[in-house]
């Protein structure tokens, strides 16, 4: 089957409460601009939940869920290597937790002065301000509430499939069929943000750099409906998942309460969005992307015009 469900584990929720062994976490990534914090989920290593740091559009070190009230701290390979603090790199109690802040915050910043340019900057500025403005800060009347970011549908065995490769394999080809699918996608590639928006809907938003392929964003963000649709149609509760989600967010200090909440019988509703400074901006955005409207996914295409920092300018719907 066919899963996405990006909530944690209590323990770890706990863990990183006001007070928990991981507390810092929170009012750390409120103070850095660049960084975000996000939940991860999947079968296997992430199975009782993670919570990610982002600098940027890349992390250097994610925070595991472990039975015990036990967390594992881990990250990709390029960021273990030539850390000064490769001992923080291990499951641990949470009474152990608390005394590494300084080693993983200095793990960090040893991470950012290595970083190519490339990850906090350009796109990288427009996404982790989309986020940060509309999760962390979201306020009143915003055009919509950021839930999640960089979104990675999962696959496991069922009835139909011996395991999670074969079904996600028929997966693919199935989409490729899709005669209102646009050619030219990876239908599984991941989602830069998924929100709710103030009448309830939930945003499936695409974001691009400046002078981006419009283009190619709409043919990412059809798919990405395309797999929404699919998770619905085989029994996944987007909805439930997204509200619980809200919930552990607003008890961790990352959405404020009063944040908006999914309908029950929520529309899923494509956005594009991008830095664009040219007045006639709607024209260029329209022209580029004509061509691709035919599709059912597209359905309700909302453009969102935004500063470089991830603000939206403006909203068009076509």
């Amino acid at each position: 089957m066919m899963y996405y469900d990006r909530s944690v584990s209590n323990d770890l929720l706990d863990a990183a409460m006001p007070g928990g062994p991981l507390g810092w976490l929170v009012p750390w990534v409120r103070s850095d601009p660049e960084t975000r914090l996000d939940f991860r989920r999947e079968d296997g290593e992430r199975k009782h939940g993670g919570l990610q740091v982002y600098v940027g559009r890349t992390s250097p070190v994610e925070f595991l869920g472990r039975t015990g009230r036990r967390v594992k701290i881990t990250a990709g390979e390029e960021y273990r290597a030539g850390t000064p603090h490769p001992h923080i790199f291990a499951t641990h109690g949470a009474a152990a937790l608390g005394p590494l802040q300084g080693d993983i915050e200095a793990h960090i910043a040893a991470c950012r002065a290595r970083m190519p340019a490339a990850f906090t900057s350009g796109e990288a500025v427009a996404h982790n301000g989309l986020m940060r403005r509309y999760g962390l800060s979201f306020r009143a009347k915003a055009p919509f509430l950021a839930v999640d970011s960089e979104i990675a549908f999962g696959f496991r065995g069922d009835a139909s499939y011996p395991n999670g490769t074969a079904h996600k394999r028929d997966y693919k080809v199935k989409a490729s069929r899709d005669p209102d699918l646009p050619a030219g996608i990876s239908p599984l590639r991941k989602l830069d943000t998924l929100g709710v928006l103030p009448d309830g809907g939930i945003a499936i938003v695409e974001v691009k750099d400046v002078g981006g392929d419009l283009a190619e964003a709409a043919r990412q963000v059809a798919a990405h409906v395309y797999n929404l649709r699919q998770l619905g149609q085989g029994g996944g509760d987007i909805v439930g998942v997204m509200s619980r989600m809200i919930r552990q967010k607003i008890a961790l200090g990352l959405i404020p309460k009063g944040a908006y909440q999914p309908s029950p019988s929520a529309r899923l509703i494509p956005v594009i969005a991008a830095p664009d400074a040219r007045p006639n901006w709607v024209d260029h955005w329209s022209t580029a992307i004509a061509p691709l409207r035919p599709s059912c996914y597209l359905n309700g295409l909302q453009l969102w015009r935004l500063s470089p920092r991830g603000e939206v300018l403006q909203v068009h719907c076509p």
